[in-house]
């Protein structure tokens, strides 16, 4: 995962490769560190080729974290075909907070 500005008060999460058991641990902390800056956090699963339970369940816990800690966590609109499946099959895309296309256009313009 790495980070990125996304604005004077918004971090980026680029998530890539699997999202599973082996590397639950490493998306927790980094999106942990990112909630404590107390800025908003888009996260962009748009290059996640894998998500198994466990991921689902970080993503859903990280979705609640943000939320008790008062700080906007969004999901990017733009997810790969199996994300997208995934998610609208366990019905947990409605649950989790999409961001607008708009608040994913490059700080650069």
């Amino acid at each position: 995962m790495t980070a990125e500005p996304a604005g004077p008060d918004a971090v980026r999460l680029q998530v890539s490769g699997e999202l599973d058991l082996a590397t639950r641990p490493a998306f927790e902390e980094g999106v942990a560190e990112a909630l404590e800056s107390g800025c908003r956090v888009l996260l962009d699963l748009s290059q996640v080729s894998f998500i198994d339970s466990t991921g689902l369940a970080a993503i859903i816990g990280s979705a609640r974290r943000a939320e008790h800690a008062g700080v906007v966590l969004q999901i990017a609109p733009s997810l790969s075909p199996q994300t997208q499946r995934l998610l609208e099959l366990t019905g947990i895309s409605e649950h989790l907070p999409f961001a607008s296309p708009s608040a994913w256009a490059s700080p650069s313009g």
